[in-house]
């Protein structure tokens, strides 16, 4: 992805930037796309995924516009040792949406010093191996989740954090923290601890 995006309106709601590859890698290496094709809008190849962007881009992006990665066949991927840190640019309000046709991986810390909304959606599930951290913003998991790491933390301060399906620990433990609301959408499953931190305003 190449380019700058701002939505931003003097009268209304900020609008989202949406990239939608066959597969997505978000790292901090750099970002990739279809170089045959040049020139506006950006096209991503279809013939060699995976596509990569850097969480740097992602937080310039946030600075001026929600962004939305929607894959069409594969999954979203944050890479290992790539912890995606937001808030350098990336303003309070924003959101992020991880937008997946198979399922996402969540390999590295994603951190974000600002409001940042973090949603994930993914028809196959999210499988939640680090840590999801945002100061105010509100964190959603819409889909079932599995535990495949030892000891997750998601933490949205003042936010709300929620999943909408089931959890499968995976014989893991997982930690929240926030002061907003705490849903939890389905049953919870071989869970070694749940530990719930904070004062969540609401436990539903």
């Amino acid at each position: 992805y190449a380019g700058l995006v701002d939505t931003r309106a003097a009268n209304g709601l900020v609008g989202s930037l949406l990239l939608d590859p066959d597969e997505m890698i978000i790292d901090n290496t750099t970002d990739t796309f279809d170089t045959t094709t040049p020139g506006n809008p950006v096209i991503y190849s279809t013939s060699t995924p995976p596509s990569t962007i850097t969480w740097a881009t992602i937080d310039s992006q946030l600075a001026t516009t929600g962004v939305t990665i929607q894959t069409s066949t594969n999954d979203i991927t944050v890479a290992a040792s790539s912890a995606g840190v937001l808030g350098t640019n990336a303003i309070n309000g924003t959101t992020l949406l991880l937008d997946s046709a198979a399922a996402i991986n969540i390999n590295a810390d994603i951190i974000s010093s600002v409001a940042t909304n973090i949603t994930f959606n993914a028809l196959s599930g999210i499988n939640l191996a680090a840590n999801v951290t945002t100061a105010g913003g509100n964190i959603q998991f819409s889909n079932a989740t599995t535990l495949t790491a030892a000891a997750p933390t998601v933490s949205a301060g003042a936010g709300s954090i929620g999943f909408g399906s089931t959890i499968d620990g995976g014989t893991n433990s997982l930690t929240t923290n926030n002061t907003g609301s705490l849903t939890f959408g389905g049953a919870i499953s071989n869970m070694a601890n749940l530990t719930i931190q904070g004062g969540p305003t609401a436990v539903t």
